[in-house]
């Protein structure tokens, strides 16, 4: 199952919540909806399912990834320069 970063949120382990607030935790997403985090600070690794009290809150309390800016269109290539013209056989000096 491939994970995708979700949002930034608090902790809301004990230790953390005595600690400025809880310390910032990268929120991920499962295929499933399943939200998760790990806790380098506290060390708790939660999870929450969808449907489930738990699931509402975090989504709630989570600071959404910003979506990825669209493409910009790419312009089409300059046409090539033309090419300079070939001199003529001859400069015109006779060499004798």
């Amino acid at each position: 199952m491939a994970k995708v970063r979700a949002g930034i949120m608090a902790c809301e382990g004990q230790r953390c919540e005595s600690h400025d607030h809880g310390a910032p935790v990268v929120v991920f997403q499962n295929e499933k909806q399943t939200l998760s985090y790990s806790c380098d600070w506290c060390g708790r690794a939660p999870y929450a399912r969808p449907g489930t009290g738990q699931h509402a809150e975090w989504t709630e309390a989570m600071q959404r990834n910003a979506p990825a800016p669209a493409p910009k269109p790419v312009a089409a290539p300059a046409p090539a320069p033309a090419p300079a013209p070939k001199p003529k056989a001859g400069n015109g000096l006779l060499i004798s």
